[in-house]
């Protein structure tokens, strides 16, 4: 005969009477262990959340930091990275900002940068900013080559543009032998055989030929 649901419900309630005072100990004791448990669990948890950015960071952290990592094609072992920037000192501990929509690994140190932009402060207060197309960092020796429409601004309003410069970020110089245009509170000039930067802007030689425009002048 098919036991009616009244039936079972009073069959089970008559099981769970005649569970021996030891089973309902077990129980008690089981709860227990995992209600004391589970807040050490939840705090496992948000430790690992915290700590996970620096297991990936690397011993370079504190010089170069990314966003959102990518590698182009599933064969290639170099390093890719968008958002890519890196801070560093100069010679006389002058601090300088790099920045860059990209940066891909190239050889043993090189970074291959696009669209990179740097930011260089003196103690004065004087700054000066440079950005280009394209570049390559060498993070050893912090030595930086621009191509493509490289842009250089000192704060006192001078503009220089140039096909291509190798920049010390350590020592503050800059050298190249293009063509170089600059414009400033001075008037323009135009350098064929390009120029050299010293002191991180403060002086700058041009190489000649030399045609100048002062500003001003008859």
């Amino acid at each position: 005969m098919t036991e009616s649901p009244r039936d079972k419900m009073l069959g089970d309630l008559q099981r769970h009477r005649q569970e021996t005072p030891s089973s309902i100990a077990r129980r008690s004791v089981a709860v227990t262990i995992f209600k004391a448990l589970l807040p050490l669990a939840a705090a496992g948890v948000l430790i690992a959340l915290v700590v996970s950015p620096y297991w990936r960071a690397g011993p370079d952290a504190d010089r170069v930091t990314y966003h959102i990592p990518s590698v182009t094609s599933s064969s290639s072992t170099a390093s890719q990275m968008q958002g890519a920037e890196y801070h560093g000192v100069d010679q006389q501990g002058q601090p300088y900002t790099l920045t860059a929509d990209s940066a891909a690994q190239q050889g043993a140190d090189g970074m291959s940068l696009v669209n990179p932009e740097g930011d260089l402060t003196l103690k004065d207060g004087a700054w000066l900013m440079l950005k280009s197309a394209t570049g390559l960092f060498h993070q050893k020796s912090e030595q930086l080559g621009l191509n493509g429409g490289v842009t250089l601004y000192r704060n006192d309003g001078t503009t220089m543009t140039v096909a291509s410069t190798v920049i010390d970020m350590k020592a503050g110089t800059a050298t190249s032998t293009d063509p170089v245009q600059a414009q400033g509170p001075f008037g323009t000039l135009h350098a064929d055989n390009g120029f050299t930067l010293l002191n991180r802007g403060t002086d700058i030689t041009f190489n000649g030929p030399v045609a100048m425009t002062l500003t001003g002048a008859p």
